[in-house]
């Protein structure tokens, strides 16, 4: 069986950041412009193999990549410097700004999405209403 076509949408933290960047500092998970911080793309990482949790994959990205059964085909972010990041430590030339266009140009099996829940003029997600 051919491997699952795979892409995520979202290349902040969880996305594909905790893997490669050093977290320092702390912000508020509100803040939309979030700081991308110093980065290794060319970082090691031992996902077999190990005794314990080291060298596991934190971000999905690297765990999309790490394994057979998938492909990892696109990533999608509004940041330039992120969508770099992931063409760089990837070799995927399939880069976004835009869900929608990524969506019907590479028709995905599997989409990890790991966007920041709030935006200007979006849904307030917290359980209150919903701000015009």
């Amino acid at each position: 069986m051919a491997p699952y076509r795979a892409a995520v949408i979202g290349l902040g933290w969880t996305g594909i950041l905790y893997d490669l960047g050093e977290c320092s500092g702390k912000w508020h998970v509100d803040v939309i412009d979030r700081p991308t911080p110093e980065f290794d793309v060319y970082r090691k990482l031992h996902h077999h193999n190990h005794s314990g949790n080291e060298g596991l994959p934190s971000s999905h990205a690297e765990a999309l990549h790490d394994r057979p059964d998938f492909t990892l085909v696109a990533g999608v972010d509004r940041d330039r410097k992120r969508l770099r990041i992931f063409s760089e430590r990837y070799g995927i030339d399939e880069l976004n700004k835009d869900a929608e266009t990524m969506l019907r140009r590479e028709k995905p099996d599997i989409v990890v999405m790991t966007t920041n829940t709030k935006y200007p003029g979006g849904p307030d997600l917290s359980g209150g209403e919903m701000r015009r």
